[in-house]
């Protein structure tokens, strides 16, 4: 089988809340066919984002034990760090710190 890709690439700037799409023939087993949600961009310090369709499953416990009574859906990939678990959610109003990514959708806190 022949496959033919054409890859294009436009003039959009990335910023915080955009999506990015893997190119089709992008190796690796973090960005190979990811979605990136860019959660942090700046032209000096570059950008950090979350992959949003590499869904494991385990439940939050076997990482954080005598969490309160949660098993949210997880992802892996997201900024590198193997130490890390980041949080997305839509409970800006209701825990302290989160960062607004865009309208309703925030992370950390």
């Amino acid at each position: 089988m022949n496959m033919n890709y054409q890859i294009r690439r436009n003039n959009i700037i990335p910023r915080t809340g955009s999506l990015l799409i893997s190119e089709p023939l992008l190796q690796g087993p973090y960005f190979q066919r990811s979605v990136v949600l860019i959660i942090g961009y700046s032209n000096h310090e570059g950008s950090v984002g979350v992959v949003l369709n590499k869904s494991i499953s385990t439940d939050l416990n076997n990482f954080l034990p005598s969490v309160i009574d949660f098993n949210p859906y997880m992802f892996v990939g997201g900024p590198v760090n193997l130490f890390s678990i980041y949080f997305l959610h839509t409970l800006g109003a209701i825990i302290e710190d989160s960062i607004e990514i865009v309208e309703g959708l925030y992370w950390g806190g």
